[in-house]
């Protein structure tokens, strides 16, 4: 049509929106990547902190035992009592954090093998739209058939 701007200037708004949709949504997977490796990071950190308290209190439960058995020193013997109760709770603490460090991790690797895996999906197709429609020869090579046919028929009406 003598009015109709060229097809590739038309479209060019059109992929570049896209490419920049495209670079968006990069740009959000990769930091919700980065928040679910920080997650992984703060469980883990916790773990830790949890286990070093508890090889501390183990060695202290340890001595206070021998101590009150030679003793017979009833008042420590029920705080040793305790301190086996707090290490027990320690345990659980342990035993929580490192199962939420394993589904952080987890959700983390799914996370990012899905998104590198769709991510190498819609690449191309933004690339591949973006310069197809700046190329040179967009007229009849980067069309899908069924688009190169309904072109061909309206240009035979012509």
């Amino acid at each position: 049509m003598a009015g109709e701007p060229p097809r590739r200037e038309r479209n060019q708004p059109d992929a570049d929106i896209k490419a920049k949709q495209y670079a968006e949504f990069e740009d959000w997977a990769m930091a919700n990547i980065e928040k679910f490796h920080k997650q992984t990071c703060l469980c883990s950190n916790k773990c830790t902190e949890i286990l070093e308290r508890i090889q501390l209190k183990e060695v202290a439960i340890h001595d206070a035992t021998r101590v009150a058995e030679g003793t017979h020193d009833g008042h420590l013997l029920s705080q040793i009592e305790k301190e086996k109760k707090e290490l027990a709770d320690l345990y659980r603490n342990t035993q929580k954090y490192r199962n939420d460090l394993e589904k952080a991790r987890k959700r983390c690797g799914q996370l990012k093998l899905m998104l590198e895996s769709g991510l190498r999906e819609l690449r191309p197709r933004f690339i591949t739209k973006t310069r197809s429609t700046r190329g040179p020869d967009t007229e009849n090579t980067n069309r899908s058939p069924a688009k190169r046919a309904r072109h061909d028929t309206r240009s035979n009406h012509n």
